[in-house]
């Protein structure tokens, strides 16, 4: 459980200090709202995903390059 705390803390840090997630983003949902919450949804899950999916190769190799 402390290992998943200081991830998910960790990563709250890393997007709320990280001025080039605003960057990035901040131009392709200013127009609107609805538009706003879309883009950040699918923004959060990509990076999400990708972060996972970073995470499984290490499980991967970890177990499988011993």
């Amino acid at each position: 459980m402390l290992t998943f705390l200081t991830g998910f803390i960790a990563s709250i840090a890393h997007v709320v200090t990280g001025p080039d997630h605003l960057a990035a983003v901040t131009p392709l949902a200013i127009d609107s709202r609805k538009k706003s919450w879309i883009i950040g949804f699918s923004w959060g899950l990509g990076h999400t995903t990708g972060m996972l999916l970073i995470g499984l190769l290490f499980v991967l190799f970890k177990k499988f390059c011993r």
